[in-house]
């Protein structure tokens, strides 16, 4: 298992993190997702057996978030 943090732009209320949290733990091989509203940052846990960073960024920027790595 890996883990990846990142800074998410756009995130402005719970509602963003909700729905940002619930979209990664839907993709297949994330593990966990923990979103902190505050510090506008994922911590992602995935297996790199079945997706990437790669994967995972485009997953964020597809709910309409910005990705800063």
């Amino acid at each position: 298992m890996s883990q990846i943090e990142w800074s998410i732009g756009g995130m402005t209320c719970g509602g963003c993190a909700n729905r940002l949290k619930r979209a990664l733990e839907q993709a297949d091989g994330v593990m966990s997702a923990e979103i902190t509203i505050e510090t506008k940052r994922a911590k992602i846990h995935f297996d790199e057996a079945r997706l990437n960073a790669a994967t995972l960024k485009a997953l964020i920027e597809n709910v309409g978030f910005v990705v800063t790595v």
